[in-house]
């Protein structure tokens, strides 16, 4: 990259951005104000979108596995699926979805559940959660299904003129054209927004160190967290007080807490502390330590060369498909 690039912030090279593509001045502003400034709505690979107010028909198909939408807000997905098949009585293994959904937000996703009716599904009341039955299908919904996710982002508190905006829009737009395309990083999603360590979990968990993995993830402090967690964890950090700290550990925060009374009666035992965590999540950190090191990889690509979109000797080529799918290797 030749030019003075744009000054990356510290909490970005955390993840592993250490430059930017563009060398344009941003527009400035404040994301996620409210809920509804960041919407998510799953795309599938039939074509099929959730919906955030999806239409409520007649359900067709055929099949054991009942296909449903849903809507949530400041619900994890892992959290939602469990208190789903706990109001139904059903084991959490039958409720399959597609891919994680932000909990700091309003999304909209696919599920399947196995041997339920609709009208079980309708009489659910979830505070934050509405499901809505759309078909019987014979498979049920996997990561397999998934296109991609549709983004409705709003943007507020920007100070500049509207000219200025699109001026500065249309100058990044230029630049991002002439490398060919966006540097694909990997964001917050995968580290997590307000408190970035997924990654660091995933490290040390790879390395075997459960016990530096078991600490970051329940005493790591950030400060875009609320002031209770934080008081809860720099308690912890200061006194491995296990008891204590689960007194201080805010409730929303689920599996600090299953960590920590774990840790209570087997103070020693952190292999066995991440084994009381969900399978699903664990497998989490270790891709979010995969995609720190991509986003290194990318970082240091985007430095050392001029055109880093252009291949070369040893690169691994995909060839697309019309929907921006791989479908050959070279």
């Amino acid at each position: 990259m030749k030019g003075e690039a744009m000054k990356v912030p510290e909490i970005d090279k955390q993840i592993g951005m250490h430059v930017y593509l563009t060398k344009t001045k941003g527009i400035g502003g404040k994301i996620r104000r409210k809920l509804e400034d960041f919407i998510v709505e799953e795309l599938l690979l039939n074509g099929a979108i959730a919906r955030i107010k999806p239409k409520i028909g007649e359900i067709g198909g055929e099949g054991s596995h009942l296909l449903c939408i849903l809507v949530k807000k400041n619900w994890d997905t892992l959290l939602i699926i469990r208190e789903i098949a706990r109001r139904l009585g059903v084991d959490p293994k039958i409720v399959k979805y597609a891919g994680l959904k932000d909990a700091k937000a309003i999304t909209a996703q696919h599920i399947s559940i196995r041997g339920v009716k609709p009208e079980q599904i309708l009489k659910l009341n979830i505070k934050n959660a509405e499901i809505t039955p759309i078909a019987l299908v014979k498979k049920p919904v996997s990561s397999q299904a998934l296109l991609g996710n549709r983004f409705t982002i709003t943007i507020r508190e920007i100070d500049q003129e509207r000219v200025e905006v699109e001026e500065g829009i249309a100058q990044t737009m230029e630049e991002i054209s002439t490398y060919g395309g966006m540097a694909n990083f990997f964001s917050y999603q995968r580290f997590g927004a307000f408190r970035p360590i997924t990654h660091l979990v995933g490290r040390q968990i790879v390395k075997g160190n459960y016990e530096e993995a078991v600490k970051i993830l329940l005493a790591y402090v950030s400060p875009y967290e609320t002031e209770n967690a934080r008081k809860a964890r720099e308690f912890l950090a200061e006194t491995w007080d296990y008891s204590g700290a689960l007194k201080l550990m805010p409730k929303s925060l689920y599996y600090e807490r299953i960590a920590l009374k774990w840790l209570v009666s087997h103070p020693n035992d952190y292999y066995g502390c991440l084994k009381r965590l969900p399978t699903k999540l664990l497998r989490l950190f270790v891709h979010a330590y995969q995609a720190y090191l991509f986003n290194r990889f990318l970082s240091q690509r985007l430095v050392q060369m001029d055109e880093p979109h252009m291949p070369r000797p040893g690169d691994y080529i995909a060839l697309l498909d019309q929907r921006g799918l791989p479908h050959t290797y070279l």
